[in-house]
């Protein structure tokens, strides 16, 4: 089960906030959509550490975020390497704001192909579900088809938002600046086009914060250490049982039908198996990471973290 402790070191909460004050000369970008993608690297305010990629031929594969998210383009029933664990992710209650402009492009259900004369493909159930849209370049001409073969797109990994929501829940968990705590917040609102939150304090606060953070960071690789902060990874985990696909409907591929239907079928078939399989699997000892073995695999006379 997850920690009962839930309590925090009130002095890396001051550190938390004494860092995040040094951080200068960078703002939020006015566009949410023009921090990801080949034309806007390297020219926004936002982006404070990236790891610059130039693309299968230079660098070992580059960026695997970009071929992994849209592993096969436009190929529907095919499965991506990467992708969203069910539905239940970006549609409503989950996101309280459809105009919410992080929504539609961190869960891409609508792309339309240049290839095809602009053709609309639908990512979405009962044939497949949403691709990561992050990791789909739509910054130049048919970027979205070459990006997967050059991945060429950076790797974001620290930008300001990621600064303003570190101060803004280190304030929260100080106590007694949950005012201040939510003006942060609501920066971060404001540039997703989404109302301003007011009145919030405690619980309520710490709620609007967390889901904040896992709507700002969707695809960015920033969820367990969340989880792992707030102590609540098994239980998170664990809320998959709740998902549309984890339903037993859909644990047994298709045998008849066409054979778009009996495709679409054992796509959510294998949906049904990996929630099952994170439902079931999730362990305690999954807040820490197993300490490497040397090189040759030899012991390196560390004593290995619980579990593994």
């Amino acid at each position: 089960t997850d920690p009962t402790d839930k309590s925090w070191d009130k002095d890396r909460l001051a550190k938390a906030v004494e860092y995040a004050d040094k951080v200068a000369g960078y703002t939020l970008n006015n566009d949410f959509t023009h921090l990801y993608g080949k034309t806007y690297e390297s020219t926004q305010q936002e982006h404070i550490f990236t790891i610059h990629h130039d693309g299968d031929e230079f660098d070992a594969q580059g960026n695997h975020q970009a071929h992994c998210a849209f592993t096969f383009a436009f190929e529907i029933t095919k499965e991506t390497h990467i992708g969203p664990a069910d539905v239940e992710l970006y549609t409503a209650p989950r996101w309280a704001d459809s105009n919410d402009v992080r929504r539609e492009f961190s869960y891409t259900t609508r792309l339309n192909n240049p290839l095809e004369s602009n053709r609309e493909y639908k990512f979405e159930p009962p044939t497949t579900l949403a691709r990561f849209g992050k990791g789909i370049d739509r910054s130049y001409a048919n970027s979205v088809n070459i990006c997967l073969l050059t991945n060429e797109v950076d790797r974001i990994e620290l930008r300001y938002a990621e600064v303003l929501l570190t101060k803004a829940e280190a304030l929260l968990e100080q106590g007694g600046k949950d005012g201040e705590a939510l003006n942060y917040l609501n920066l971060i609102r404001s540039r997703a086009g989404v109302s301003q939150l007011t009145g919030l304090s405690g619980d309520e606060l710490r709620t609007a914060l967390r889901t904040e953070w896992e709507h700002e960071f969707v695809y960015d690789q920033r969820r367990w250490f969340d989880l792992v902060r707030w102590k609540t990874l098994i239980s998170t985990v664990q809320s998959v049982s709740g998902f549309t696909h984890y339903a037993d409907e859909y644990e047994t591929a298709l045998t008849t039908g066409t054979a778009a239907e009996k495709e679409s079928s054992a796509f959510f078939a294998k949906v049904y198996k990996h929630l099952h399989a994170k439902h079931d699997n999730v362990r305690g000892k999954h807040y820490r990471f197993p300490i490497p073995l040397g090189e040759s695999m030899e012991e390196l006379g560390i004593t290995q973290n619980p579990g593994y």
